[in-house]
């Protein structure tokens, strides 16, 4: 993982960038599920040795910039947004493509005002501004064979932020 911030001019934004890769396999998994291009062999005599590790992207990495410029001698503007991307990875042990999330990459954003002593803030604030549908995890669902089923991580989210501090 590599990663810090890297450009940070006096008054100017702070950018983050973090970069990952990992090539995790499974080194020996004696009794694994049985993988779906063999869905009839018998567990206790697989092995998914060499296989990818679920919910292990090869690669994976996020990119952040946060500013703040003064409006007035009591007002500053100030945003940050970000970029977070995954390449495809199995959600679960059979390896079936339809239990594989894509590549994705998701851009957050918040906007707002804040007084100078930050006593106080307004923000605008937008989680996965491209609306990309996206699974965290999958599995066979029960008693349905072949169906695979996913839980769906947020949409598109837009929300207003207050903040008082005394």
């Amino acid at each position: 993982m590599k990663g810090g911030p890297f450009c940070a001019p006096i008054g100017g934004p702070v950018c983050t960038p973090i970069d990952t890769y990992l090539d995790a396999k499974f080194i020996d998994f004696p009794g694994a599920p049985c993988p779906f291009t063999n869905p009839t062999c018998v567990p206790a005599s697989n092995n998914a040795a060499g296989q990818p590790l679920p919910r292990s992207p090869k690669w994976s990495g996020t990119l952040f910039a946060d500013i703040a410029v003064p409006i007035s001698g009591a007002v500053d503007f100030i945003a940050n947004g970000g970029m977070t991307y995954r390449s495809t990875a199995f959600l679960e042990e059979s390896f079936n493509p339809a239990a594989a999330q894509d590549s994705f990459a998701k851009f957050d954003l918040r906007l707002g005002v804040r007084a100078s002593n930050k006593r106080w803030e307004l923000a605008v604030v937008g989680k996965n501004l491209t609306n990309e549908l996206t699974a965290g995890h999958a599995f066979n669902t029960p008693l349905a064979a072949g169906v695979i089923s996913k839980f769906v991580q947020p949409p598109r989210t837009i929300a207003v932020q207050a903040k008082f501090q005394y």
